[in-house]
């Protein structure tokens, strides 16, 4: 391999992608690879089904194991057989997943565009087509940065390199800061499905702490490596996490709301962490308790934002400086808007 060119190395990879994809003809691939360079007349088709030819002789080599079935057929086709075959369950596993990362990936880079295209390609023909269908014009636009962002952390935490990055704190200042970070877990927020990072910080904090991937800008790898301490427990860490906000300073508190009769049912359709239900009331109303962790005012901030979304359905009772937060926010509409009614 290291008389070939990177260029010709590239190519043999997204080849044997190709070839896991479908059964394709040399002159289909030929048009995968060389399309603007046969519309632009700079290679004929002949040229570039010649270069696919050697390619494909070079993958289907003994030695290298690559799989490769050639049909007999007039004009052959090549692929590489499936491994393994999703059952019925994996089925809808694998398209869930692809949904999810295609709403709420954190860019469009290729390392995403990648990820998906293998997920797709595990799926039957009649899905699959459902899903790529689905997927027109849904991706969302992000800034470009967080695709550059996304991948040194990929890399850092696959390489185990500290990554620097700056990072505005929401509420703070307002000032970007430095950070310096060992990552230890990339997470997923159950509330907003956003992009974390959770790590040891070196310098302000000296502690492990967590960093959303949107408030992060030109991130850049160090040579410096670490390793994850044996001790770190990622679910430990956000046991109390109501989304991604968990003990990081080794505290957490007790909230206690009261929900209306009309929305018990959706609230009992489940899926909130850290809740029991602690009295049911006369009038079909319900008092429940969350667990959570608190930002460093000691405010309970997901959950705030959680109850602030089910309206004038709910009343927050504890703790005291909670409740008067939300009770603020109430004044402030009335103060605003009372007078248009």
């Amino acid at each position: 391999m290291s008389e070939l060119s990177w260029s010709k190395v590239e190519r043999l990879f997204e080849l044997e992608e190709l070839l896991r994809d479908k059964p394709r003809t040399v002159s289909e691939l030929a048009q995968k690879f060389y399309a603007s360079e046969i519309e632009q007349e700079t290679i004929k088709l002949e040229s570039a089904q010649r270069i696919l030819r050697r390619d494909l002789k070079f993958l289907r080599q003994d030695k290298l194991k690559r799989g490769i079935v050639k049909s007999d057929d007039k004009t052959p086709t090549y692929h590489i057989p499936k491994k393994h075959e999703l059952n019925q369950q994996e089925v809808l596993a694998v398209h869930t997943i692809a949904r999810l990362f295609d709403h709420h990936a954190p860019s469009k880079s290729q390392l995403n565009h990648r990820m998906v295209e293998k997920l797709k390609r595990e799926l039957p023909d009649h899905i699959r087509a459902v899903l790529e269908q689905s997927q027109k014009n849904q991706t969302p636009e992000r800034p470009i940065q967080l695709s550059r962002t996304l991948e040194y952390i990929n890399d850092a935490w696959v390489q185990k390199r500290q990554i620097k990055f700056q990072y505005l704190k929401p509420g703070g200042s307002g000032t970007w800061r430095d950070n310096t970070v060992s990552i230890y877990c990339c997470e997923i927020s159950r509330t907003n499905l956003d992009h974390y990072v959770i790590g040891f910080e070196h310098g302000f904090q000296n502690a492990v702490r967590t960093f959303k991937l949107s408030r992060m800008r030109e991130a850049k790898l160090l040579d410096t490596h670490y390793e994850i301490p044996s001790d770190f427990d990622p679910a430990k860490y956000l046991s109390n996490a109501w989304g991604i906000m968990g003990d990081s300073d080794g505290h957490s508190i007790n909230v206690k709301l009261r929900f209306k009769a009309n929305v018990i049912h959706r609230l009992e359709e489940g899926g909130y962490p850290n809740m029991q239900t602690l009295e049911h009331h006369s009038d079909g109303s319900r008092t429940i308790q969350i667990q959570a962790g608190v930002n460093s005012e000691g405010i309970p901030l997901e959950v705030l934002v959680w109850a602030r979304s089910w309206g004038a359905n709910v009343n927050i009772l504890e703790p005291p400086n909670l409740r008067e937060i939300w009770l603020e926010d109430a004044r402030e509409i009335l103060r605003r808007y009372g007078s248009q009614s």
